[in-house]
């Protein structure tokens, strides 16, 4: 087994039971990133797709520091905010705002991912903070509400009174939130 190889097993294997655990498991990754191309492609995914899905922030920071390519699209066209959404994790989401309206091959957002996966806290944020656009559709002719968790039913029902209503569905300045709730801050 290769360096590239190494690392992203050590990626995959970063465990999240005990945060003593975890940070020991984080320090080894950061090691092997000095080690392996952080641009390597394994099984259709860099090692930033694979940290991503994991929802491990503090790696994917360490990545970027050492040349990984965030915008890298995974060979099924999903960049690390379809992987950030599909895990639920807000700070990584939060942390690619930037890719907020790339679509995989599928013709899917990150809204479509986190919709599918009930994640309303991702759905939320990319809606009301980022803007996400709620008509795109999949190749199935799907919009993210259409192919969502039931869970996120009453979600959509506000969303779409919010619409009526003509209440602003994005924060009149979504930058202050992301900065000043603790809730969305990125350490």
């Amino acid at each position: 087994m290769g360096k590239n190889e190494i690392l992203v097993e050590a990626i995959q294997e970063i465990r999240t039971d005990t945060e003593v655990n975890r940070s020991e498991d984080v320090r080894k990754v950061n090691q092997l990133i000095d080690q392996a191309d952080v641009n390597c492609e394994i099984e259709g995914m860099r090692p930033v797709h694979w940290t991503a899905d994991g929802g491990h922030l503090d790696v994917l920071k360490g990545l970027k520091t050492n040349g990984a390519d965030l915008d890298a699209k995974a060979a099924n066209g999903k960049s690390c905010i379809h992987f950030a959404a599909r895990s639920g994790n807000v700070k990584m989401v939060i942390f690619l705002k930037h890719q907020v309206h790339t679509i995989d091959k599928q013709n899917q957002t990150a809204l479509h991912i986190a919709s599918i996966m009930g994640h309303q806290p991702v759905v939320e944020v990319l809606i009301e903070l980022m803007g996400a656009d709620t008509s795109v559709t999949n190749l199935l002719g799907e919009t993210p509400e259409m192919c969502s968790d039931p869970s996120l039913k009453k979600y959509w029902e506000d969303l779409a009174i919010r619409r009526q209503s003509n209440f602003p569905l994005v924060h009149d300045d979504p930058q202050k939130i992301l900065k000043t709730n603790p809730k969305y801050a990125i350490t």
